[in-house]
C-alpha cells in the first residue's frame, strides 16, 4: 500500500485533471491527447497502482481508476472534435464524468482509510 501523502497527491492531481478537462471543453484544445489520457499508468497515481498487489488491483476501487481515465479520454475527444456541449454535460456533477469522478474520489479515500 502507499502512504497517505501519496493518496492526497493523487486527489490533488485528480482535481487538476478536472480543471484541465473543463479548460479543454472551453478552448477546444489541449496539450494532451485522448490516447494518452486513456492510459491509467500515465499519471503518478496510476503508476503506483501498477505496483499494487494483485489483490488490490482486483478490487472495484482499482477499476474506478480505469473507468475514470476512459471517461476523461472520451470527454477530451469530444472537446477536441467540436462536441463541447456534450462534453460539458458529462462534466456536470450528475453527468457520467461527474459520477465517475465521485466514485474515484471515494475509492481513493477508502485506500487512504486503510493506511
Amino acid at each position: 500500500m502507499t502512504s497517505k501523502a501519496e493518496i492526497e497527491a493523487g486527489l490533488m492531481a485528480h482535481a487538476k485533471w478536472k480543471r484541465r478537462l473543463r479548460d479543454a471543453v472551453k478552448a477546444g484544445t489541449s496539450e494532451f491527447s485522448p490516447a494518452l489520457v486513456r492510459i491509467e499508468s500515465a499519471c503518478d497515481f496510476g503508476k503506483w497502482l501498477e505496483t499494487a498487489s494483485p489483490e488490490d488491483r482486483a478490487t472495484g476501487d482499482y477499476q474506478e481508476v480505469r473507468k475514470f481515465h476512459a471517461k476523461a479520454a472520451e470527454i477530451l475527444q469530444q472537446a477536441l472534435t467540436g462536441q463541447a456541449e456534450k462534453a460539458a454535460q458529462q462534466l456536470e456533477h450528475d453527468g457520467s464524468f461527474g459520477q465517475a469522478s465521485g466514485r474515484l474520489v471515494l475509492a481513493m479515500q477508502r485506500w487512504e482509510a486503510k493506511l
